[in-house]
């Protein structure tokens, strides 16, 4: 997953939470942030804070964005496949729950440099740290279940294309 463009080839749980996260920046990447079942998944997850939690992670993606120095792979809404960008990105926002300090600022760090293909700026690291801040105080965890191999392809290894999950 050196590009971070492959699609796994296994099958892997992404919790509820994961789902919305992933679901919201997918409307943001289309032009779609003002989506009414986004922002009601949302609110279910983080009550008042539904606002301030997607603003966040809009801030996340928008900058994120201009940070990338390679175009990341986002699948429109509503596709089944994921793709390693998103998983990646998932693992960012998982990492930015964890107070910024030890190995959760590392994590982030490595998972943020892994996405955009440099040292992440504060100001990336400080939009998740906010995403994850407001996951945390709502108590809303992104859980995925890895596969198998999921700890060899951190280490920068690939796997077989042409397989999406479902």
């Amino acid at each position: 997953m050196a590009d971070g463009a492959d699609d796994l080839t296994e099958a892997i749980e992404i919790d509820g939470v994961g789902h919305a996260v992933l679901w919201a920046v997918r409307a943001f990447v289309v032009g779609r942030g003002e989506c009414a079942v986004v922002r009601r998944l949302f609110e279910d997850l983080a009550g008042p804070a539904a606002d301030e939690t997607l603003t966040s992670l809009f801030l996340a993606v928008k900058l994120l964005a201009f940070r990338s120095q390679r175009r990341l792979r986002i699948h429109l809404p509503g596709c089944r496949g994921v793709s390693g960008d998103e998983l990646t990105l998932l693992a960012a926002v998982a990492a930015a729950r964890e107070p910024a300090v030890g190995t959760g600022a590392a994590l982030l760090d490595r998972w943020l440099s892994r996405l955009i293909g440099a040292a992440p700026d504060p100001s990336l690291v400080r939009a998740f740290e906010s995403v994850g801040a407001h996951l945390r105080a709502a108590g809303c965890e992104v859980s995925i279940g890895a596969p198998p191999d999921w700890r060899n392809r951190q280490s920068g290894a690939t796997a077989p294309r042409g397989v999406t999950l479902h």
